[in-house]
This record gives structure tokens, C-alpha cells and sequence, in this order.
């Protein structure tokens, strides 16, 4: 296959979308922390990586400062129980509020869990495992529930 192909470029996609699935499903959040400045160790539940015994590091006054004062919000994982499957950049809503609340990281349909999964960022209040809330998917609110990550544990 060369790098050019259309064919290769479909193939490599279809891999990378279920590289995608096992990630979300297996793996849990940390790929979904980027280094994009839109979310911090902190929230999205890996202060773990974080050299907390160094002196200086990129972003340690900030992290401190967050750690200090406690996040508002966290990465979950979430089920949707209505119909639906929840993408990347839909909006989150709590309470039936106007307002979004927070943002989807990710979501797939999966194999394995056989249920509509992803992760998103929502207030540090909505994320006790069993809670709800709506995704807005293509104009629609679908309910969706926190559950525990990883989504899918391999036996052993």
C-alpha cells in the first residue's frame, strides 16, 4: 500500500478507529489527557504522574494552585442509556440546565461492552458513579450514566 493511496488511508483509518475503541474501552484516561491546555492531571484523576516532589517543573505553580483549591470539574467514564452514540466535542448538560456543563473526550459503540461508552469532563458534583445527565447528540438530549473506568477488564 502506498502512503498516498485512498485505499491505505480508509484501512489505516478503520485501524485507528478501533485502536480508538480499545483504548477507551481498556485503557481508560490517560490518553485522553492532551497537552493541548484544555484539561489538567488533576482532573481528568492522574495527579499520580505528576512530580510532586520536584521543585520546578512546566505548570507546577498552576497544578499547585489547582490542588490546593480542588477541581470543578473530572473525567469520567460514562454509558448512554438511551439510544445514541456520543462523540468527541458533544456538549454535556446537568440538571436539564440551558448552559453546557462540559465537553465529551471521547465515545464509541463497543464490541466487547456491547453498550455505547465514552468519557467526558463534567462537575466534580455529577461524578459519583450511577449519576446522569444528558449529552446533546446532533440536537437531541440523550441520558447517560457515570460508570467505573476502565469499561472492560480482560480475564486473566
Amino acid at each position: 500500500c502506498g502512503s498516498s493511496s485512498i485505499k491505505c488511508a480508509l484501512i489505516d483509518g478503520a485501524k485507528s478507529e478501533r485502536v480508538a475503541e480499545v483504548v477507551v474501552e481498556e485503557v481508560g484516561r490517560a490518553p485522553r489527557l492532551r497537552r493541548n491546555g484544555q484539561a489538567t492531571a488533576l482532573e481528568a484523576d492522574l495527579s499520580w504522574i505528576v512530580g510532586w516532589k520536584k521543585d520546578d517543573f512546566i505548570g507546577a505553580a498552576a497544578l499547585r494552585e489547582q490542588r490546593a483549591a480542588g477541581v470543578t470539574r473530572k473525567l469520567v467514564g460514562f454509558e448512554i442509556i438511551d439510544r445514541g452514540i456520543a462523540r468527541q466535542g458533544h456538549d454535556v448538560y446537568v440538571d436539564g440546565g440551558a448552559g453546557a456543563a462540559g465537553k465529551v473526550t471521547s465515545g464509541t459503540q463497543t464490541p466487547y461492552v456491547k453498550k455505547a461508552i465514552g468519557m467526558a469532563y463534567v462537575p466534580v458534583d455529577h461524578t459519583a458513579s450511577g449519576s446522569e445527565f444528558d449529552i446533546d447528540i446532533r440536537g437531541r438530549r440523550t441520558r447517560a450514566r457515570v460508570v467505573p473506568m476502565p469499561f472492560y477488564k480482560r480475564q486473566k
